[in-house]
């Protein structure tokens, strides 16, 4: 276990700094080992790390924003559930349990192996959002005492995640106009979702009058007028958060 444990520790610290440190460690040994170029490989992951701090930055805006009118409404309204989602709080057990960083790391292993024989065209560079299965094997590790079900829990959950996003990644280019040679893994997310989906919205497009509802983004902004607009119908939200949770108009 000693070989097992000296990855598991390595890898703990490598997590431990922050993802957008993290990163930028991860895209510079693909690029080094893609050939991409030392230059390249650098200026590339630190654009990656910038953009992902400011979205954390906006996330972090959101989510301060939204405590207060979400807890008068908690208040206000008597709304007491005895289950809390905690969201990204198991973050903290995914990257604290002993199980997860093997499977991973046996994982990534897998992935560049499937890659070289074409059984996927991912490769899983975003090593950050390993997170969701780390945590399912924190999960199979405790309930099974077994690290070796823990690492084959973590790997089967994580080859479906790169051949999901194989199958939805022509779909995701073509809907948000992204151009080709990208592939979106995130766990149960994302394109994991949109494979789900497929199989619903083929049964949709066959159904009459409802095949022939449109509402993409454009048609809904041309039939709505100013009220379509993204903008205006997040300002809208809010105010209508603002008045719900009794906060007013300006707080909102």
């Amino acid at each position: 276990m000693s070989f097992i444990d000296a990855i598991t520790s390595g890898l703990s610290s490598f997590f431990g700094f922050d993802s957008t440190v993290t990163i930028v460690g991860i895209i510079l040994i693909v690029s080094i080992l893609a050939k991409v170029g030392i230059k390249k490989g650098i200026t590339s992951a630190l654009k990656v790390s910038i953009g992902l701090q400011g979205i954390f930055v906006v996330v972090d805006i959101i989510q301060g924003a939204m405590i207060e009118p979400i807890s008068n409404i908690v208040n206000i309204y008597g709304l007491d559930k005895s289950i809390v989602d905690i969201g990204w709080g198991t973050v903290g057990y995914a990257f604290g349990n002993p199980y997860g960083y093997f499977g991973v790391f046996v994982f990534l292993i897998i992935n560049v192996f499937l890659v070289s024989i074409r059984f996927t065209q991912t490769l899983y560079v975003d090593v950050f959002n390993t997170w969701r299965g780390m945590l399912l094997g924190g999960m199979v590790g405790v309930a099974t005492g077994n690290i070796w079900i823990a690492t084959l829990a973590v790997v089967v959950f994580h080859i479906i995640d790169i051949k999901t996003a194989d199958i939805a990644a022509p779909y995701i280019e073509k809907i948000n106009n992204f151009p080709p040679g990208g592939s979106w893994p995130h766990g149960t997310h994302f394109s994991f979702q949109a494979v789900m989906a497929m199989p619903i919205v083929w049964v949709l497009r066959r159904i009459p009058g409802i095949k022939d509802i449109n509402i993409q983004a454009s048609v809904v902004e041309e039939r709505f007028g100013i009220f379509g607009e993204t903008t205006v119908m997040g300002t809208m939200l809010g105010i209508a958060i603002g008045l719900f949770s009794q906060i007013g108009i300006m707080g909102s």
